[in-house]
């Protein structure tokens, strides 16, 4: 069965706030990218469903971008 659409939302939320947090110089341009990414979504997508699972991809990439310069990855 797909997640519903809280339970998506409250992944991204979530995870917002954890790579948010994120110090390294690195990771916060990567996630101000994100965000910037993020006008193109309210921009563009209509479905609210469409829009937080846009939102959970690139919050994955990033989440994967962050974990290979730390030498790891999330997606082995």
């Amino acid at each position: 069965m797909p997640p519903r659409l809280s339970e998506i939302e409250d992944w991204v939320l979530k995870t917002e706030a954890r790579l948010g947090a994120t110090v390294e110089p690195d990771a916060q341009r990567i996630f101000a990218a994100y965000h910037r990414v993020l006008r193109c979504f309210a921009r563009d997508l209509d479905d609210p469903r469409d829009a937080a699972l846009s939102r959970a991809a690139a919050l994955m990439l990033v989440q994967e971008l962050i974990l290979q310069k730390e030498g790891r990855s999330g997606c082995e």
